[in-house]
């Protein structure tokens, strides 16, 4: 399809017959291939206004919301379409989707056993069924649901890819290359399999694979999909040591995210935000909030920037067999977003205060109550269960309120080192703060600040481990984490990398390695390029990041 022709064909009808739902419809569809975010949103409302019980209106102005980030509104729009449509299989597909990749696999997993009654050979159903069922750590039943699909669609490229991923997430990459390469071969511009491929590799790519790729660049696709491109092409280059054309492709991919992802990240918002949180939420307010919650030892919650070490403190901890990875559980941040509201209903910071004050204790221990039972049915037998949702370390208050027995983990690594693995890592949620240098350098200045402040202000103890310093002595530092999350030493945690474990991550692949070296110090690769986030960070010299204060 010509996108721009149709587009201009689809204004044209609309300026013919402008109350015209179904073309409001179609425009708001092509508007977010095109990348143009809120101009579809307008669209859909539109159509929504004049077609209320139309279920494809409500499934659209969801998949949009859940890109950019809004989560509640999204959520609220996909259960639109399931009371509008509830025997959809395309709405039971997409709103299961939604939930996976939020955390809840097992809710996702009902939508979709609805799916396969009502069909049980679509293969898009099975696909979907695959990802909740990898998500799950159930990769046997991922790649069956995948061959099943595939047997009622083998020429089905996204199947292929898919099956690739699941291999990629337990550590086998010559079948997950095996994978992407039948992938590429039924649709060569595939980006999806590309990325994959080109994460699997180890090897050099040919200049025909990277002139492969730059003829992808040329073609009309979803902006998405050319976000995939960029971040492909970079691997690519600094696969071959071109790093100078790498980093250029970087920020291509994120200058892209930035322009389509519903706006720049609001920093002057956090950082207000994050200053009323260090000057409200203090020792004496969790004083005068003593027992508060529920008393539960479970959880261990692990936190951190992105890329600081929480996925490899998650599977040390997740070898040891009393304990169980619980992977990234969005609780704690829908409990707060619920209080302070989110998308065009979000609070100001100046009325945060107020909302903060105004809880109380049955509140804050029926959330508690939520969280133990959500993490008991995870792991029934487990003494431990590790949260691994590296931002928490905005939500630690709320542990505090509501599981204040809980373990806290806080991860640090080299700020350079943190945020420019942040800057060239793909990331399909949001983290809308990563995609301009300052603005991630800035960001990572207001984490360290609230994170130094919850040391001396939160009731319960934070450990902290340095990714530094774990890589030097890996024993030492896992013994002294194990003591405080209060398991017993198990050498199985020295061998985390042998586990048949899911991880579902940007770090699936190297968490089923042993402890490496080579990623300290990988930003000096891009230095000449780093001044924009060496100011945000604060730096006036770059070996500064090699500080222990940093």
């Amino acid at each position: 399809m010509n996108l721009p022709r149709a587009l201009r064909r689809c204004r044209a009808a609309l300026r013919e017959q402008p109350h015209f739902g179904p073309a409001h419809h179609l425009m708001g569809l092509m508007l977010f291939n095109s990348g143009k975010h809120d101009q579809a949103l307008g669209h859909l409302d539109e159509a929504e206004r004049l077609m209320p019980d139309s279920e494809a209106v409500a499934l659209a102005k969801a998949k949009i919301l859940s890109i950019l980030g809004r989560t509640q509104e999204a959520l609220a729009c996909f259960r639109r379409a399931h009371e509008l449509s509830p025997d959809s299989v395309a709405v039971l597909n997409q709103y299961g989707e939604f939930l996976r990749q939020r955390g809840r696999p097992q809710e996702a997993m009902i939508l979709f056993s609805r799916a396969l009654k009502l069909d049980e050979k679509n293969s898009e159903t099975l696909r979907c069924a695959g990802n909740a069922f990898n998500e799950l750590g159930m990769s046997d039943k991922a790649l069956s649901c995948y061959r099943v699909a595939l047997r009622e669609d083998p020429g089905n490229a996204t199947l292929h890819a898919s099956m690739g991923n699941a291999h990629m997430a337990v550590g086998d990459k010559e079948e997950a290359a095996a994978c992407f390469r039948s992938a590429l071969a039924i649709d060569p511009d595939l980006v999806s399999a590309h990325l994959g491929l080109m994460t699997t590799g180890e090897d050099e790519p040919s200049e025909a694979d990277l002139e492969s790729l730059r003829r992808c660049a040329g073609g009309n696709m979803p902006v998405h999909d050319r976000v995939d491109l960029h971040f492909t092409l970079a691997r690519g280059y600094a696969r071959c040591g071109r790093d100078d054309e790498a980093f250029d492709e970087f920020v291509a991919a994120n200058a892209l995210r930035d322009n389509t992802g519903g706006g720049r990240f609001d920093m002057d918002g956090f950082a207000r935000e994050t200053a009323a949180r260090i000057d409200v939420l203090d020792r004496a307010f969790f004083a005068r909030r003593n027992g508060w919650g529920v008393r539960t030892k479970k959880p261990i919650l692990v936190v951190g920037m992105p890329r600081s070490g929480t996925t490899l403190v998650e599977s040390i901890l997740g070898s040891h067999p009393a304990c169980h990875m619980g992977g990234e559980l969005p609780l704690l941040e829908e409990v707060r977003l619920g209080i302070e509201g989110t998308g065009t209903a979000r609070c100001d910071a100046d009325d945060l205060p107020d909302l903060w004050r105004a809880l109380d204790a049955d509140a804050m221990s029926a959330a508690g109550r939520r969280y133990a039972e959500t993490v008991e049915a995870l792991a029934p037998g487990a003494k431990r269960v590790v949260d691994k949702m590296p931002h928490n370390f905005v939500n630690l208050w709320l542990a505090a309120l509501m599981l204040p027995d809980a373990h806290i983990v806080h991860c640090r690594r080299n700020p350079l080192d943190t945020c420019v693995s942040i800057f060239t890592q793909v990331f399909r949620k949001s983290h809308a703060y990563k995609n301009d240098l300052r603005t991630l350098g800035l960001y990572y200045r207001k984490y360290r600040e609230l994170m130094t402040h919850w040391s001396g202000a939160l009731p319960m103890p934070i450990h902290e481990i340095r990714y530094e310093d774990l890589v030097a002595d890996q024993e030492g530092v896992s013994r002294r984490l194990l003591e405080f999350c209060g398991l017993d030493w198990d050498p199985t945690c020295l061998d985390f990398h042998t586990g048949n474990r899911t991880v579902l991550t940007a770090s699936s692949l190297q968490v089923k390695k042993r402890m490496y070296t080579s990623s300290i110090d990988r930003w000096k690769r891009y230095a000449k390029h780093l001044g924009p986030l060496k100011e945000g960070l604060g730096m006036a010299d770059p070996e500064q990041a090699l500080c222990a204060r940093c």
